[in-house]
């Protein structure tokens, strides 16, 4: 795609954020708290498939537990593919999440 064709996208995406009483802005931060957070939900989440591992492969079985796997991992990709459909289509669909968070000011 040329750099106009870009250019023209950006422009547009701009545009209809201003419709909707957005500026835009992207902000890449992460206190030291989150990065915490972070750190300790990847450790849970290792230590929680580690520990449960050996009782789902005696209760179901490796055709049962690969089964579940792959049913969840569906699950979990539509709903974050509806999500950002959602919130890229209608950017004040997340509007009261970030009231709420105080990342939003009323206006």
């Amino acid at each position: 795609m040329s750099d106009r064709g870009n250019d023209d996208i950006l422009r547009q995406d701009e545009e209809t954020l201003h419709r909707f009483g957005y500026s835009q802005e992207l902000a890449r931060r992460m206190s030291a708290f989150g990065n915490f957070a972070v750190s300790f939900m990847v450790i849970g989440v290792f230590f929680g498939v580690t520990v449960n591992m050996q009782q789902g492969l005696g209760t179901a079985g490796l055709f049962g537990l690969t089964g579940m796997w792959l049913v969840g991992g569906v699950i979990a990709m539509a709903t974050a593919l509806s999500l950002g459909e959602i919130g890229s289509a209608i950017p004040t669909a997340l509007r009261p999440l970030r009231r709420s968070r105080g990342y939003d000011r009323v206006v």
